[in-house]
């Protein structure tokens, strides 16, 4: 894969998980510890905070070093994930 399809494929990827996320939860509110979570606020912050930046730091630990660290690949999961999240929430309202 070149970079710029290495970028859209992050891209893609992150959007449909974290679409997919989103929509696994009937209700608009999901109870997390006793609280009560907007389940689009959970999405941003699971997918396009949690899960965009720890994959990278992830994939260098799991591959031993073998795969670098990249500001780009987490930009491209970021806007990807934030976009699932929206289109998540543009459907159900």
């Amino acid at each position: 894969m070149t970079s710029t399809n290495d970028k859209v494929a992050h891209f893609v990827v992150f959007m449909w998980e974290s679409w997919l996320f989103v929509k696994m939860f009937a209700e608009d509110s999901v109870v997390v510890r006793r609280m009560q979570i907007n389940k689009y606020v959970l999405g941003v912050v699971v997918c396009s905070l949690g899960a965009s930046v720890l994959s990278e730091f992830a994939q260098s630990v799991v591959s031993r070093g073998q795969r670098v660290f990249d500001v780009h690949d987490i930009v491209c999961n970021f806007w990807g994930s934030l976009l699932g999240v929206g289109v998540a929430f543009y459907q159900d309202r």
